[in-house]
């Protein structure tokens, strides 16, 4: 059954806000070389309750860098159970004007430590994330253990990239595939926009995105026509997330995208998507 808005009688709310940033050679957060996670870092104090909602902010303190962020918790033995990987904060030309917003039906057990880790695309830059969680969501259904990533690549920060080929306003005949097989039964997504590692882009110009399922030659749109925008000043589309969207895609089903643009500049036409999955 797709997510439902529901009444909840809980209404504890609390914040848990670090700075995760420093130098990349030397902070707890980040990895020596570029594009490679670094170690956990401990994000606030242990949670003084349980909560089923999580909401993740990552701001950008330094300019034209694509970061991934990792959210976790740390185990009795020792260990991190990762409940959201790979969130995206696109990078920008100038320092100090982006910022991430995510939020998830996620279960965090009472007295948990929240840990975060991230990488990015160069090396010695600084970012900083704050997490607010919260007793109930707005669907009233229980938090999720943990949110699938879809479509990220490691290798260069970002995610899938999506490239309209260089006729304005026309959506490319096939679609880019996201993910060849979903791991579980998914009831919701969240999307992330990304600037396809372009941030001299040369005007301004807008798009939309399709998300579809099925395999190679019959796909089924899910979400059609999503409208992305962009300027030339920060260099970064708009938004850069979606909101959760209800769904109803088995495991195993194949997720795809393509994408049109007023804008038909190799580079500035083009923009990366990550699809975060909610069983």
């Amino acid at each position: 059954m797709p997510y439902q808005f529901q009444q909840t009688q809980d209404a504890r709310f609390f914040t848990l806000v670090s700075s995760v940033g420093g130098n990349i050679n030397g902070a707890n957060l980040f990895a020596a070389a570029p594009n490679a996670k670094g170690a956990w870092t401990n994000v606030g104090s242990p949670t003084p309750y349980t909560a089923e909602m999580l909401n993740v902010r990552i701001y950008q303190a330094s300019a034209a860098a694509n970061f991934l962020v990792d959210i976790g918790i740390k185990t009795t033995a020792g260990s991190v159970q990762t409940l959201l990987e790979n969130l995206n904060l696109p990078s920008l030309s100038t320092v100090n004007q982006g910022l991430s917003d995510y939020g998830f039906p996620i279960h965090v057990p009472r007295s948990s430590q929240l840990v975060g880790r991230a990488q990015c695309t160069t090396s010695g830059l600084n970012l900083v994330v704050a997490v607010h969680a919260a007793a109930a969501n707005p669907w009233g259904i229980p938090g999720r253990a943990k949110a699938y990533t879809l479509g990220v690549n490691s290798a260069n920060s970002r995610g899938t990239t999506l490239d309209t080929g260089g006729v304005a306003n026309t959506k490319t005949g096939s679609f880019v595939v996201i993910h060849s097989a979903v791991p579980a039964n998914l009831k919701a997504f969240l999307i992330a926009i990304g600037n396809g590692g372009d941030v001299s882009r040369t005007g301004s110009g807008a798009g939309l995105f399709d998300v579809a399922v099925g395999p190679v030659g019959s796909e089924t749109t899910i979400l059609p026509n999503f409208p992305w925008m962009f300027e030339s000043t920060r260099d970064s589309p708009s938004p850069y997330t979606l909101p959760i969207m209800p769904c109803d895609i088995k495991s195993g089903t194949r997720i795809s995208a393509r994408q049109q643009c007023t804008n038909n500049t190799a580079g500035d036409r083009g923009i990366d998507i990550i699809i975060y999955g909610l069983p």
